[in-house]
């Protein structure tokens, strides 16, 4: 009976969470959340929901060992189905989980002089970074050197990051998800380029956050450098070793979740291909989740 009162009240935490995470006048769950503050905890979010990850054990009263994975209250990791989904990196746009319709496809440019660089963009007029019917250019002249590039060949994606009392790392593992036609077999997940960082402060979509916040001894993880790298099996890409956690004493009772948390960057390279190559997709899936140091 005592147990089932004591997860009825965590619960009835959790669903206030994102409340908290988006109001100034509230204070944040990771000061007063009791096993967060005796134990420690991780927790990760994207502008609208919380993923809690617990040091302590609640089915057997004890807390996780080091090298273990934190106790993730959604039951799932990040991008597995869990409550977060990262974004877009500088927003808090999810990033899309499904794979683009008949009609989308690559964002590309125009390369005026052949040096293999977009010089004039294809707008994206309804912003769901597809190239499609809705898209536009403005008139350009043909010359022996016009070319038809990518727009850019890089993709940033971030979560929200914050900690209480509790040196962790990051662990991520990578999925092919679908691989279709030419694009299918030309490329593999060694082929995508992977690279993590942090950023201390600032301002997405009005989500003001790290103000109350330090890098929690983050270091990221030396071979790391592809997808190739993470290949199916959870592996550390990123330590944060500072035992106090990521999040610093509140300033005054009005310091929210944010405050105290910094962003967690991923960015991602996928190799140049031109139309030679055939067409295709390829989608895959990297999930993240804390484990204790």
């Amino acid at each position: 009976m005592y147990r089932s009162l004591l997860l009825a009240h965590r619960l009835l935490s959790l669903v206030t969470v994102g409340l908290l995470f988006n109001s100034n006048s509230l204070a944040s769950v990771i000061d007063n959340d009791f096993y967060c503050r005796t134990y420690g905890c991780v927790m990760m979010s994207d502008g609208v929901g919380t993923d809690v990850y617990d040091v302590y054990i609640f089915a057997t009263g004890g807390t996780v060992a080091i090298g273990n994975p934190l106790i993730s209250w959604s039951g799932n990791p990040i991008n597995g189905a869990g409550t977060v989904s990262p974004v877009e990196t500088g927003t808090i746009t999810p990033v899309p989980s499904t794979l683009p319709g008949a009609g989308n496809g690559t964002r590309l440019a125009i390369d005026t002089n052949g040096n293999g660089a977009g010089d004039i963009a294809i707008a994206d007029n309804n912003s769901n970074g597809y190239l499609d019917a809705a898209d536009s250019v403005n008139a350009f002249s043909i010359t022996g050197s016009t070319d038809i590039v990518y727009q850019g060949n890089t993709v940033a994606h971030s979560f929200y990051l914050t900690s209480r009392n509790t040196a962790h790392d990051l662990r991520a593992r990578s999925f092919v998800n679908s691989a279709v036609a030419d694009y299918g077999t030309a490329v593999g997940l060694p082929d995508i380029s992977f690279a993590v960082s942090t950023t201390q402060t600032g301002n997405d979509a009005g989500i003001s956050y790290g103000a109350r916040a330090n890098n929690g001894g983050f270091t990221p993880v030396a071979g790391i450098n592809d997808l190739g790298d993470i290949n199916g099996i959870y592996t550390s890409i990123a330590l944060f070793t500072r035992n106090g956690g990521i999040r610093q004493s509140p300033d005054n009772a009005n310091t929210h979740v944010y405050n105290q948390s910094i962003r967690f960057n991923m960015n991602y390279g996928y190799p140049v291909l031109d139309l030679s190559q055939g067409d295709g997709t390829i989608q895959f899936r990297v999930e993240y989740t804390p484990y204790k140091l």
